[in-house]
């Protein structure tokens, strides 16, 4: 017997399989059920063995199975068992004459959906377990169906394997003969991830998607765009055909004029499942059976339960390949940078270091995994004027490197980016190099990591002292003095002796330009020469605040601090 699909808004029959040698007990079952309300009615199926009731459960199609476990074929807890193994989606009562309640407490645990006492038994009774026993194993097949299709999604951290498995137990979970995943693209498209039992032609939709969304199921569910209030269609936004006869040609061309390319193929049962995160539908899934009734309204629903796991688990995956590119891109920015960077983690160890660095440690990389930043960096920090090679003796205690680092995870701040200079005396080098490290706190896989950046100073603190020097020996210099800045030409220093001598204050100096005080050689000139050459003398003709003109003899000198160009422009005494 097929049970016919209902009209919308009616229940089905609930079809009972009762296995009982009893024909007393199965006129009275009979009684109580022949007097339900319309809307509960309930067709009862006998057997008075157990041989007998499974070859009904496979003529039938049996909602619930009430079982005396007392048959004259089978007894015990065995005659559950052997049921339940034929037919393991059908929801059993067990019904008998004894046991109390340790018995149906065993039943239950055997995979039994309720017990009832025939001793105890009445009307209500009856009806309220056969419901609650439908419901029961509905959801427990629901739980174990979830599960399986969890696991396998679980497992995976690639979109096609997983495609691939979720498939083929979907076709074995559902019975058809055709399924196939497919998703939707940046722009909108729809394409095939994983597909098996469909031909192996083009996409089954590839016809349709010339007259666009509105023409064709598939990307009707897709885009969301179903009335779910129209046939077919369920709440959850799928689509389904148990049948081909239940399809009123005529009504669908009134209906958008939808086109089912399935059917062109002969497939009599049809299901389309949105695939959905949230409220955003990442694809469908496809199945299709050249059988009728194949796919019912509550598999479709139980289905589309699923499809949110699926959907899930293609946003996970597809995030992981975005984390993946980005980290990628990260390292590659970390390994080309022209600065050196090392990682460090709590115990002072390099986990990795760029290219810069290793270059600028004279290191290889099998040198510096899992070595103390010291030793990475060759470090002999000195303390009393003793050389230790690091991590010996108590020096690394307050070694600047060590307690830049410790801090880092002793306040481990997002944002957060301490700096320090590090006089690193490298092999036996009598001069210390200067060294300005910056920290930043990393966090990889749950593990709290530190990246130094190491910027070697030691030329520009150099430069640094020496202009300081410079700029203390033109305040007092008897020479007169002015140093240009060769980018902007604009004055950058100047001894008292010249600004008195031209009738400036300090103040008004340094605001002008080279060409407010020198009439000749030309600026272009002067940089040229300093370009080129280490010094050179020539006629300076300069102008004075009062718009006189004087020239003298000067020496016109480079000057490179901090890595720019200056210009100094020395007239003597």
């Amino acid at each position: 017997m097929t049970k016919q699909t209902p009209q919308k808004g009616s229940k089905p029959n609930t079809t009972i399989l009762i296995i009982e040698d009893n024909p007393g007990d199965i006129t009275l079952v009979r009684e109580m059920l022949s007097g339900s309300p319309p809307t509960s009615s309930y067709e009862l199926i006998p057997a008075g063995t157990l041989a007998a009731g499974l070859a009904k459960l496979v003529e039938e199609d049996v909602d619930v199975v009430l079982l005396d476990l007392s048959l004259p074929d089978s007894f015990g807890f065995r005659t559950l068992t052997t049921l339940q193994r034929t037919a393991p989606h059908v929801p059993v009562i067990v019904m008998t004459g004894y046991g109390d309640e340790s018995f149906a407490a065993r039943a239950r645990n055997e995979g039994a959906q309720g017990f009832i006492s025939k001793n105890e038994i009445d009307t209500r009774m009856l009806r309220r377990m056969i419901r609650q026993g439908i419901i029961r194993k509905t959801k427990e097949d629901e739980i174990k169906a979830t599960y399986r299709f969890l696991k396998i999604m679980n497992r995976h951290t690639r979109l096609l394997p997983m495609a691939r498995d979720v498939v083929r137990e979907l076709l074995a979970f559902t019975l058809s003969e055709a399924c196939r995943i497919r998703v939707l693209d940046k722009q909108g498209h729809l394409f095939t991830l994983a597909s098996e039992g469909f031909p192996d032609s083009p996409d089954a939709c590839e016809e349709c998607l010339g007259f666009g969304a509105e023409a064709c199921r598939c990307l009707q569910v897709a885009s969301g765009a179903v009335n779910a209030e129209g046939p077919y269609f369920t709440s959850g936004g799928s689509y389904y055909l148990e049948s081909c006869e239940d399809l009123d040609a005529e009504k669908e061309r009134e209906q958008q004029h939808a086109r089912h390319a399935c059917l062109n193929t002969s497939y009599q049962s049809v299901a389309l499942i949105p695939i959905r995160h949230a409220q955003e539908v990442l694809g469908l899934i496809h199945l299709a059976d050249f059988r009728e009734y194949t796919l019912s309204r509550e598999m479709v629903e139980l289905l589309e339960k699923i499809a949110m796991h699926i959907g899930a688990a293609i946003k996970r995956i597809r995030t992981e390949l975005a984390l993946n590119e980005r980290e990628t891109e990260v390292f590659d920015i970390f390994e080309n940078a022209p600065l050196p960077m090392l990682v460090v983690d709590q115990n002072f160890l390099v986990r990795t270091a760029n290219q810069a660095a290793l270059h600028y440690c004279g290191q290889t990389p099998e040198a510096t995994l899992d070595q103390s930043l010291g030793r990475v960096l060759r470090c002999r920090y000195r303390k009393d004027d003793a050389k230790r090679v690091c991590p010996d003796g108590d020096d690394c205690e307050i070694c600047p490197l060590r307690l830049l680092v410790d801090d880092m995870f002793k306040e481990p701040q997002a944002g957060r980016n301490p700096k320090t200079f590090f006089e690193l005396y490298c092999d036996d080098s009598a001069k210390p190099r200067q060294l300005l490290l910056t920290a930043a706190l990393l966090k990889v896989a749950g593990t709290d990591l530190v990246l130094l950046y190491i910027e070697d100073v030691t030329e520009r603190r150099q430069q640094e002292t020496q202009w300081q020097v410079a700029r203390a020996m033109l305040d007092h210099a008897r020479e007169r003095m002015i140093v240009f800045n060769a980018m902007t030409a604009t004055v950058e220093k100047a001894s008292m002796q010249l600004t008195r001598e031209l009738g400036y204050s300090r103040m008004q100096v340094k605001q002008l330009h080279y060409h407010d005080l020198v009439e000749k050689p030309a600026w272009d000139d002067v940089v040229e020469w300093a370009k080129s050459t280490e010094h050179t003398t020539e006629t300076v003709a300069l102008k004075k605040n009062d718009g006189e003109r004087t020239e003298v003899t000067a020496d016109i000198h480079p000057l490179t601090i901090n890595n720019h160009l200056y210009v100094l422009v020395n007239a003597g005494t």
